[in-house]
């Protein structure tokens, strides 16, 4: 019943840091948890919309990548800030 372990994967030679999405609730956990909610929510939440890189695997390598890039630069503008913020408070 527990959400699943999101693991890091192959694809076409590059390796997808799909771990960096932490864990993804299961058929299980929907069924138990949002069959509270809905009548069928089995319907709401198919096995596609749980696990999207079972869709397309090019696509979701992709978003994984234009994910991690936004979290470097994020990490670089935050980084550069607070570098910043030192120099002026002196």
């Amino acid at each position: 019943m527990l959400p699943e372990k999101c693991r890091d994967f192959e694809h076409s030679g590059q390796k997808v840091l799909a771990s960096r999405l932490g864990y993804r609730i299961t058929m299980r956990f929907v069924l138990s948890f949002f069959g509270r909610v809905f009548h069928h929510p089995h319907v709401v939440f198919t096995e596609k919309m749980l696990c999207p890189e079972k869709q397309d695997y090019d696509i979701f390598a992709d978003g994984m990548e234009n994910m991690l890039e936004a979290h470097e630069r994020i990490a670089r503008a935050i980084s550069t800030m607070a570098a910043f913020r030192r120099l002026v408070r002196r």
